[in-house]
């Protein structure tokens, strides 16, 4: 027999008790329509393959966090929280290259900003950055 559980919203003083409250829940990649790269990240599958190959070459296909093999080309801020940079090197400035376990703990954080109730603000943004970027020069072992 399942039983059924109630959450309540993550959003204090919300009274909605649900896994997620149709008021503060935000769809993923609300806002965007088509399902292409393109659409998704603003720039076309071609120039994204430029863009990757460019980043690990920079980054000599390290992890920027640890040092491991990279094998995950990834934006520092997710793109889903703001507008793609426009132009080739703005947009590469933007990317880093992540080993795996790098990038799932750089992607449950940012899930974890994202279930706290919609689009993050500027200095909630700003935060998730200087974390990410202090972890990327802390020793790591």
């Amino acid at each position: 027999m399942s039983r059924v559980r109630f959450r309540p919203c993550p959003v204090p003083d919300c009274p909605e008790l649900a896994d997620a409250c149709p008021t503060h829940s935000r769809r993923s990649w609300a806002g965007r329509t088509g399902s292409t790269r393109q659409a998704a990240i603003g720039v076309t599958s071609a120039a994204w393959t430029r863009l990757r190959a460019r980043a690990l070459r920079r980054d000599r296909r390290r992890c920027v966090r640890c040092g491991a093999p990279a094998t995950v080309v990834d934006h520092l801020v997710p793109v889903a929280w703001r507008r793609p940079p426009r132009g080739f090197n703005a947009h590469l400035a933007q990317l880093g290259c992540l080993c795996g376990p790098c990038h799932q703990i750089k992607t449950s954080r940012e899930a974890a900003i994202g279930r706290q109730g919609g689009l993050p603000d500027q200095t909630t943004i700003a935060e998730h950055v200087r974390w990410w970027l202090d972890q990327c020069t802390a020793e790591v072992p």
